[in-house]
């Protein structure tokens, strides 16, 4: 187990991306009193401290969001549900806002360029197209673009499409891509000086929630 190698090499504690991990790893941090955090979501009852935010409302949101343009029915593309925690999280947020007038139909594929491009074309072969797509990746978004492109579709006009990250090139594309800007930076610093004070002062580590 790499845990076990870094442990050997004096790591201190352990930043975790989300709360799906081996039980086996779990067991040896509590054991050995390893301080450890899950990062990139929040869950207040969980019980290992989380600091990120919240998956399931921001896709509720961003759902909402292109609701209020008036986009009745919207495919939602995302990665392996599997292989993230994250993602399922997203997807039932998306499911809890996607009701009358809003029709949702989901798209999972491989968390790519390619796989963004390869959803959007089976999007794109449905009878009844979608007027926007919200991908849960930025990854997967600039996917989408690539695909309509080559469909010889318009963004916005043919096709409205949404992202989830704001990666640093989201705002170069054209047109500039519309996405939910996750607080990466804050979320490093909160879990950073977390972890220091609980490994110099004890002060246990807590849930954090930062806005997205």
């Amino acid at each position: 187990m790499a845990a076990r190698k870094l442990l050997g090499m004096g790591a201190e504690a352990f930043i975790l991306s989300g709360a799906r991990h081996r039980q086996a790893l779990i067991d040896m941090f509590q054991r050995r009193q390893v301080p450890h955090v899950y990062t990139s979501i929040w869950d207040p009852d969980s019980a290992c401290p989380t600091i990120g935010y919240d998956n399931s409302q921001l896709a509720s949101d961003a759902v909402r969001y292109l609701a209020s343009f008036g986009h009745t029915k919207i495919s939602v593309v995302h990665g392996p549900q599997i292989e993230s925690d994250r993602t399922v999280a997203r997807r039932e947020g998306a499911l809890y806002a996607g009701s009358k007038p809003v029709e949702l139909e989901f798209f999972e594929t491989e968390l790519s360029v390619n796989g963004g491009k390869q959803a959007v074309r089976e999007v794109l072969s449905r009878p009844e197209r979608c007027t926007a797509l919200l991908c849960f990746s930025d990854v997967l978004a600039i996917g989408a673009y690539f695909a309509l492109f080559e469909a010889g579709l318009t963004i916005p006009d043919d096709m409205s499409v949404m992202g989830f990250d704001n990666l640093d090139w989201a705002k170069d594309v054209v047109p500039p891509l519309t996405t939910i800007d996750l607080p990466a930076a804050e979320m490093g610093r909160e879990v950073a000086e977390q972890l220091m004070r609980e490994l110099e002062s004890g002060e246990r580590v807590h849930a954090f929630k930062l806005p997205a």
